[in-house]
């Protein structure tokens, strides 16, 4: 994006999703609003020039052919009390595709331009009204699929990040202004510098505080993509039961013959607020045609990247070589292990699992076709691995790859001045360190020197109208 040409247009765009529906809305922001409702907009009673902030009735017309368009609701917003900062234009219409289509194309004649994906949003963050995390948010809050997603990127929107790395700006220029005085006048200052005490400040102060919001923020972020979940097994054991049965549809195709999942099956279901990603899985065996194989092999990468792994065994039969070659695959993990078929005769009992593989996850016996027994499970995801993996206070935020990165890179700097401190090395050099570390805090809120580079990373993410 070049900021320069893109603060002088005014631009427009179609900020609801296209289908049918009630209510589309065609979003205009720059110097050229109002002059555009002038044109195009027909009030039913009022006046130009129309008061701001304030929601009239009236008719779209194409100012080439005075032919009305549709019946809207139109609102202009001046600058500065607006999304972007600038004059804002919001005309909502109906939402067919033809009528939105009609008048974007009638805004676009009358001086504005189509917008970029995010340029609403970049708006805001150039004009000062949001910093760079808060617009990050703004992408979150549209993305959120669960309750409590959507309160960690409120918490987001509202600041609650961006305050903490304020307060550690602010820390840092302390650290680094006291320091250069050390430097610049150090024949003025009577007290001594001790930089034992000097780098454990810096460690209590800001390492160590760093180091706890990365640890914390990371379960946070697990709410915002959602849990991984993948069911394994061998074939013909339930698994596309289970997960049918959790999510309470028929999802993943049900037969008696071993091997008819050859895929991973994904789907959605929100416990307590919290976004699961279930995962069923091609069940897993030595003797496998080549087309199950592939199965099997997607089935180990949804082993990789899930946060817990729900093994399920068949109780109606006794255990094999192969479930011990799956143990070998899930040990290590967070297994919820499920002895399934709880409804025919039992060829061995959860004594002789826990004996075979171990008490280190919980065991149920249940059968999927029994509601109880489904919500038993969804029960222990909830009190063994939910509790566990999110972060569940009130004042959750979670922190995204590119503020992790910076903000791993400032940890970084500040270890290394830490260092440099403790071994008594120049201050010149831990100055550099410092400065570099306060360069990667500047980043993650968008001061200091901006890329369009980072930019782009940022509000690539976005859709054109937001």
């Amino acid at each position: 994006m070049i900021r320069d040409i893109l603060a002088k247009d005014t631009i427009c765009a179609i900020a609801t999703p296209l289908g049918l529906g009630g209510i589309g809305i065609v979003r205009v922001s720059g110097r050229l609003s109002e002059s555009i409702a002038e044109r195009v907009f027909v009030p039913s009673r009022a006046q130009f020039p129309l008061t701001s902030h304030r929601l009239y009735h009236g008719w779209i017309r194409n100012p080439r052919t005075d032919a009305l368009i549709d019946e809207v609701l139109l609102s202009l917003m001046k600058a500065p009390h607006t999304y972007t900062r600038e004059d804002v234009l919001e005309i909502n219409c109906h939402s067919g595709y033809a009528v939105l289509e009609e008048i974007l194309e009638i805004v676009m004649e009358c001086g504005a331009r189509l917008a970029e994906p995010g340029e609403f949003t970049y708006r805001a963050f150039l004009n000062g009204r949001i910093d760079l995390v808060q617009a990050e948010a703004v992408v979150d809050i549209v993305e959120s699929r669960s309750k409590k997603s959507l309160e960690i990127a409120r918490n987001q929107l509202h600041g609650a990040f961006s305050e903490i790395v304020q307060n550690w700006l602010e820390l840092l220029t302390d650290f680094i202004s006291e320091l250069e005085a050390h430097v610049d006048f150090a024949e003025d200052i009577d007290e001594e510098l001790d930089l034992h005490v000097f780098a454990a400040r810096l460690g209590s102060e800001l390492i160590a505080p760093m180091e706890r919001v990365l640890d914390r923020a990371s379960r946070s972020r697990i709410v915002q993509e959602g849990v991984r979940l993948a069911i394994v097994g061998k074939p013909n054991v339930g698994k596309s039961s289970l997960l049918n049965a959790l999510l309470q549809k028929d999802k993943a195709i049900v037969t008696e013959f071993a091997g008819t999942t050859r895929d991973v099956v994904e789907d959605y279901i929100i416990l307590d607020g919290i976004l699961l990603k279930i995962m069923d899985t091609a069940g897993i065996r030595e003797k496998a045609d080549p087309i199950e194989q592939m199965g099997i092999e997607r089935t180990l990468k949804a082993v990789e990247s899930a946060h817990v792994i729900i093994w399920v065994l068949d109780r109606s039969v006794p255990l094999s070589n192969e479930d011990f070659r799956i143990f070998d695959v899930v040990r290590g993990r967070r297994i919820l292990g499920i002895l399934n078929k709880s409804d025919l005769p039992p060829a061995f009992e959860e004594d002789e699992v826990r004996r075979a593989f171990g008490s280190d996850f919980p065991v149920v016996t249940i059968s999927v076709f029994r509601r109880d027994d489904v919500a038993y499970v969804k029960q222990l995801l909830r009190q063994e691995y939910l509790a566990e993996l999110v972060d569940d206070s009130s004042e959750a935020f979670a922190i995204n790859r590119r503020q992790e990165e910076h903000l791993r890179g400032c940890l970084d700097h500040l270890k290394e001045a830490q260092t440099l401190l403790e071994k008594g090395e120049f201050l010149e050099l831990v100055l550099y360190e410092l400065h570099h570390g306060k360069k990667e805090l500047e980043v993650i809120v968008g001061k200091g020197h901006l890329t369009d580079d980072i930019l782009d990373r940022v509000f690539s993410r976005f859709c054109i109208g937001k």
